[in-house]
C-alpha cells in the first residue's frame, strides 16, 4: 500500500514537470485562493476563535444594566453604587471588578504627559487571572476614597519611563497633581479587555454613603465561579436585579441585568464582518478550484489514450482514480505551500492596516490552527478539483478513450461537466461582487452624509484639568478665557472654540431632561447628549444655525442659563411648535433645586457617536454655565492645521507648564478614522472581488478557448461547406454568453437571498439593492463577453483546407 502510494506520488511529480504551463497557472491560481483563505483565517482564529489571554477565559463575563421594558437599549453601562450592590449580592461569581477609561496628567518628568490608563476596582488582576510582574496589584481597602493614590504601571512604561529598575516599587509619581505610589509592575503584554492601550491602571473610589444612581460610565466584569453556567447566573443576576429595583423604584423599576460571555463582548462589533470576510474568501477559493478543475478536465481530455492503454494492460479503474487524486492532491498541496508563504506577508499586511480599535489585532499571528487550516484546505481543495476528472475517466470505457482518441477528439465527454463549472464559478463571482459592491456603495453613502460640522482646517487636542490646581468652576473658566484669547492671537487662527465632546469621537455623555409643562415620570425621561461649549465652539466648526442664536460673552455665570439644542431634539420633541424661549431641565428633572435652561437657538445635529449612526437629540449649555474638567480644543486656520500643534502647546504651557495636551489631530484625520473600519472591509471585499472577476472570466475563457481546439475539425468542415466567419463567431459567442447568462442569473438569486446577512453592515442601501445588482450583472457580462471573444475570433481564422487534410 505504501509502495503505491509513493509511485503516485513519484508518477504525480513526473506528470507535473511534463507540464510546467499547466503547473504554474494552476500553482498561481490555488496559491492565490488558499493564500487569502489563511490569512483571514489568521485573523478569524485570533480575534473569534482563539480563547482570550486571561485564566479560564471561559468562565469571564461582561454584566450590564438592561433597559429593554423602558423602551431603551439592552446594554447600558452601570454607576458605582449599582455595580457595587452587584457585586455584593451575587451568588454565582466569585468576583467581579468595573473598570471606565483614565487619562491622567502625568508632570514631576521632563515634559507634562497625558498618560493613556484606566481606574479599576481591586479585584482587576484577580478576576482576570493575572499574575503582576513585580510588586502587588491592588487591595480591597484601597478602594475606599482616600486610600485610592496607588497605581500599577504597564511593563512597557516601566521600561521607558523608569528604564526597567525594580526600585520603582514605592516610589511616587504626581498625576493630575496628585503624588500616587507605584506599587506594581503589569506583565509584559498584559492590556486588558473593553478598555484598551492601557499604560497604567489605578484604583476607582466606591463611596456607599454616595449614590450615584443612573449614571452609566462604568463597564463590569465578572468571573463565574466553577461549574456556574450562564443560565444560572443570569438568573442570579435578575434577583439581584428585581431587589434593587425594589430599593429603587424611580430609577430602576423595570431596569434587568444583562450577562454576556466577555469574548463576546469584545469581538461583537467585528464579528458580522470578520465572518462576511471570511465566506467571501472561502467563495473566492471555490472559484479557484473550478478553474483549476476546468484545466484538469481539458488536460485529462488530452490524456485519455494514455490512460486507456494502461487501463487495458491491466491497471485498474480504482488505481489509476486514485493516482489522478493523488496528483490533484500533491497539486494542491504545492499551492497551499505558496499560499501558506502569501499568507504569512498578508497576515502581517492585515495586522498593520487594521483599522483602530480592532479587538485583540495585537493577538492576531499564524499558529498550530491556522498551519493546520491551510493543510487541511488544501486537502480538501486537491480532492474537490480532482475528483471531476478522476470520476469522468472512471465513467468511460477503455475502448470508447481509446476509439476517440484514434479520431483526436473527445468533444463530448466532460462537456457538461466543464459548463457546470463555469456557471458555478459565474455565479459565485456575482455573490462576492454583489458583497463587495453593497458595502461600496454603504460606504459611499456614508461619505455623502452631513456629518453637521466642517472639519476642514480645524485641529482639535484634549486637556484635563485637575482638581488638585483647579479646584473649583470659576478657576476653569477664567482659564478658559485666558486661552482662547491668547490662542486667537497667534497668526493663522481665524477662530478657537472647546467643548467637553468632540464630534464622532463616542465620547459623549447623555443626561436625561424634561420640558417646562410636560415633565416625564421619575426614572422615563428621554435621554439627550450633553454638550459644554464656549461661544467659539460653534464658529470653530461651522456648525449651521437653524434659527435662533449662538452662546456669546454675555452667557455667563450668573446670568439667565441659556442653551442650544440640536435639530433632532426641535424635530423629536417640540414638533409643531417653536422652541425659542422654552425651558428645560438637563439632569435632575424632578430636583426642584435643578436650574431651568432657556433655548435661544437651535443648531444642525452633529454627529456623535460614529458617521452611520442616527444621533441622539443634543443639548448645549455654555461652559461658562456649566464648566467641565475634560475639554476638546477646536482651531480652525485658513492653511494646515497641523502646523498649529506646537503653538497649542506652547500657548497651553505659557499659562500653565504643568497642563499636557493628548489626542493633538486634524479634524479630517479624525473623521476618516471614524469610517476607518467600514473603509477597511470595503476595500478588502473589493479586492476579493476583482480576484473573483478575474478567476471567472479567465474560467470561461479557458472553456471557450477548449471548446475551439476540440471543435477545430467541425468548423473547419463547416467553413469548407460555406459557413460564414461571422457564423462561426456568433456561434461560438453565443455559447459563452448562454452559459455567462445562466451563471449571473443563479448568482443574482443567491445574492439577494443571501443579502440580509449583510444587512447589519450596511447603511442606507437595501441587501438587494437594483443598482448594485444590475451593475454587476453589467460588469461581468461584460467581462464574460471580452473572454468569449478571443477564443471565438480565433475560430473564425480555422483554415479549413489544414483542417481536411490534417484529416
Amino acid at each position: 500500500m505504501i509502495d503505491n502510494f509513493r509511485q503516485d506520488v513519484q508518477f504525480a511529480f513526473r506528470s507535473l514537470r511534463r507540464n510546467p504551463g499547466f503547473t504554474l497557472i494552476a500553482l498561481a491560481t490555488l496559491a492565490l485562493g488558499i493564500g487569502v483563505n489563511t490569512s483571514i483565517f489568521s485573523v478569524v482564529n485570533s480575534v473569534l476563535l482563539s480563547p482570550m489571554p486571561y485564566e479560564d477565559a471561559d468562565r469571564l463575563y461582561t454584566v450590564w444594566e438592561n433597559h429593554e421594558l423602558r423602551d431603551w437599549t439592552d446594554r447600558e453601562w452601570t454607576g458605582r453604587t449599582t455595580f457595587a450592590d452587584w457585586r455584593d449580592r451575587s451568588e454565582t461569581f466569585s468576583s467581579m471588578y468595573a473598570v471606565t477609561g483614565w487619562g491622567p496628567n502625568l508632570t514631576g518628568l521632563d515634559r507634562p504627559a497625558v498618560l493613556q490608563g484606566a481606574l479599576v476596582s481591586p479585584s482587576f488582576f484577580t478576576t482576570l487571572g493575572v499574575t503582576i510582574r513585580e510588586g502587588r496589584g491592588f487591595l480591597p481597602e484601597e478602594e475606599v476614597p482616600g486610600n485610592e493614590n496607588v497605581v500599577v504601571i504597564g511593563h512597557d512604561m516601566w521600561h521607558e519611563r523608569f528604564a526597567g529598575d525594580s526600585d520603582v516599587l514605592g516610589s511616587s509619581i504626581t498625576l493630575n497633581g496628585t503624588p500616587h505610589v507605584i506599587v506594581g509592575v503589569a506583565p509584559e503584554g498584559f492590556d486588558g479587555p473593553l478598555v484598551q492601550n492601557n499604560e497604567i491602571w489605578g484604583v476607582l473610589p466606591i463611596d456607599r454613603a454616595e449614590s450615584d444612581r443612573g449614571s452609566y460610565f462604568l463597564r463590569v466584569v465578572g468571573r463565574l465561579k466553577g461549574g456556574v453556567s450562564q443560565q444560572s447566573a443570569q438568573a442570579d443576576m435578575d434577583r439581584v436585579a428585581a431587589g434593587i429595583a425594589r430599593e429603587n423604584p424611580i430609577d430602576y423599576e423595570d431596569v434587568g441585568v444583562a450577562v454576556e460571555p466577555l469574548q463576546t463582548t469584545v469581538v461583537g462589533s467585528v464579528r458580522t464582518a470578520l465572518l462576511v470576510l471570511l465566506g467571501t474568501v472561502g467563495l473566492v477559493l471555490l472559484i479557484a478550484c473550478a478553474n483549476v478543475a476546468n484545466l484538469l478536465l481539458a488536460r485529462s481530455s488530452v490524456r485519455d489514450r494514455e490512460l486507456a492503454v494502461r487501463a487495458s494492460l491491466g491497471a485498474a479503474r480504482g488505481r489509476i482514480v486514485r493516482q489522478l487524486l493523488t496528483e490533484s492532491v500533491v497539486l494542491a498541496i504545492g499551492g497551499g505551500l505558496l499560499g501558506l508563504t502569501l499568507a504569512v506577508w498578508g497576515t502581517a499586511l492585515l495586522v498593520q492596516v487594521a483599522p483602530p480599535g480592532l479587538p485583540r489585532v495585537a493577538e492576531i499571528a499564524m499558529d498550530a490552527r491556522v498551519l493546520a487550516f491551510a493543510l487541511l484546505a488544501s486537502v480538501v481543495t486537491g480532492l474537490l478539483f480532482g475528483l471531476a476528472p478522476a470520476l469522468g475517466h472512471a465513467a468511460q470505457s477503455s475502448a470508447q478513450a481509446l476509439r476517440e482518441g484514434a479520431r483526436g477528439s473527445s468533444i463530448g465527454r466532460g462537456g457538461r461537466l466543464r459548463n457546470a463549472l463555469v456557471i458555478g464559478e459565474l455565479a459565485l463571482g456575482v455573490a462576492v461582487l454583489v458583497a463587495a459592491g453593497l458595502l461600496l456603495r454603504s460606504f459611499q453613502e456614508m461619505q455623502n452624509v452631513d456629518p453637521g460640522f466642517g472639519a476642514e482646517g480645524v485641529l482639535s487636542a484634549r486637556v484635563l484639568f485637575p482638581s488638585s490646581d483647579y479646584p473649583d468652576a470659576a478657576s476653569l473658566r477664567v482659564f478658559m478665557v485666558e486661552f482662547e484669547e491668547r490662542l486667537a492671537s497667534r497668526p493663522g487662527v481665524s477662530a478657537v472654540g472647546a467643548g467637553n465632546v468632540l464630534p464622532l469621537s463616542g465620547n459623549v455623555a447623555d443626561v436625561g431632561f424634561g420640558i417646562e409643562g410636560r415633565l416625564p415620570d421619575p426614572g422615563r425621561e428621554p435621554l439627550a447628549d450633553e454638550w459644554r461649549a464656549t461661544p467659539g465652539f460653534f464658529e470653530a466648526l461651522q456648525i449651521p444655525l437653524v434659527s435662533g442664536r449662538y452662546f456669546d460673552e454675555n452667557d455667563r455665570d450668573g446670568t439667565q442659563n441659556v442653551a442650544i439644542i440640536s435639530r433632532s431634539m426641535a424635530e423629536r420633541h417640540f414638533a409643531g411648535e417653536d422652541p425659542l424661549g422654552q425651558r428645560i431641565k438637563a439632569g435632575g428633572v424632578r430636583n426642584p433645586d435643578a436650574p431651568w435652561w432657556t433655548i435661544v437657538g437651535v443648531v444642525e445635529t452633529v454627529r456623535t457617536r460614529a458617521i452611520d449612526r442616527v444621533p441622539e437629540p443634543q443639548v448645549f449649555v455654555p461652559y461658562q454655565q456649566r464648566a467641565a474638567r475634560g475639554m476638546s480644543i477646536v482651531v480652525r486656520t485658513d492653511g494646515d492645521p497641523a502646523v498649529l500643534a506646537a503653538d497649542l502647546r506652547e500657548t497651553i504651557w505659557s499659562i500653565d507648564p504643568n497642563l499636557a495636551l493628548s489626542q493633538v489631530a486634524t479634524l479630517e484625520t479624525v473623521f476618516e478614522a471614524s469610517m476607518a473600519p467600514q473603509r477597511f472591509v470595503s476595500l478588502l471585499l473589493g479586492g476579493f472581488a476583482a480576484l473573483a472577476l478575474v478567476l471567472g472570466a479567465v474560467g470561461i475563457y479557458g472553456v471557450m478557448a477548449f471548446m475551439v481546439s476540440q471543435r477545430r475539425r467541425e468548423i473547419g468542415i463547416r467553413m469548407a461547406l460555406g459557413a460564414r466567419p461571422v457564423d462561426v463567431l456568433q456561434g461560438v459567442m453565443s455559447r459563452g454568453l448562454m452559459l455567462t447568462g445562466v451563471g449571473v442569473g443563479l448568482g443574482l438569486l443567491a445574492a439577494i437571498g443571501a443579502g440580509r446577512a449583510l444587512s447589519t453592515l450596511l447603511f442606507e442601501v437595501s441587501p438587494a439593492d437594483p443598482l448594485t445588482l444590475v451593475s454587476v450583472a453589467v460588469l461581468l457580462g461584460l467581462s464574460a463577453l471580452f473572454a468569449c471573444f478571443w477564443p471565438a475570433r480565433r475560430a473564425t481564422r480555422v483554415d479549413p483546407m489544414v483542417t481536411l487534410r490534417a484529416e
